[in-house]
């Protein structure tokens, strides 16, 4: 149970293309079908693709179907963990959705700014909001990288089975 070279590769493709880390898992999934242990398989890809020491996903959330969003709790951390370390593993100096992103690790935004005499509950507190505020900015920028895709499928006319919004051809 090793992570592969080609699936990390692969995962950080398609995070700089701007799939969730829901999408990242059903790739693992797909590429370790019948792979006993996939929850930790998951984590160990997570920490190997993108420095996240620890993903949150147990063996009963990889088993939900994907509609019913068992990751959107996941979800904020885990892209914020990821940007925070995009400088250990997005070697490649591609351009992507991420280039104005601040993501920092919370360990630093406790040391930040905040006098050092001030209560440790105000300087958690600080910290908390700061942290806060990237993860609003990071989802927000992913937000709209992804509508500009759904923009972009729209205006070649494709209509995704699995998008029922989406009018049909034969409605045209």
């Amino acid at each position: 149970m090793t992570a592969d070279p080609c699936v990390i590769a692969e995962l950080r493709d398609l995070f700089r293309g701007g799939a969730t880390p829901s999408r990242l898992v059903r790739h693992i999934l797909a590429r370790h079908d019948g792979e006993p242990q996939l929850d930790r398989l998951v984590r160990a890809y997570f920490r190997e693709a993108f420095g996240v020491p620890m993903f949150r996903a147990s063996a009963d959330l990889l088993t939900l179907p994907a509609e019913q969003l068992p990751f959107a709790g996941v979800s904020a951390d885990t892209i914020h963990q990821i940007i925070a370390r995009r400088a250990e593993w997005d070697t490649g100096g591609e351009s992507s959705w991420m280039d104005t992103l601040t993501a920092t690790d919370e360990g630093q935004l406790l040391g930040g700014s905040v006098p050092e005499h001030s209560p440790e509950s105000v300087r958690r507190l600080t910290a908390t909001a700061r942290h806060l505020h990237e993860q609003v900015a990071i989802l927000s920028r992913l937000v709209e990288q992804l509508q500009g895709q759904v923009v972009t499928l729209e205006s070649r006319g494709e209509r995704g089975v699995n998008n029922p919004r989406l009018p049909s051809a034969d409605a045209a």
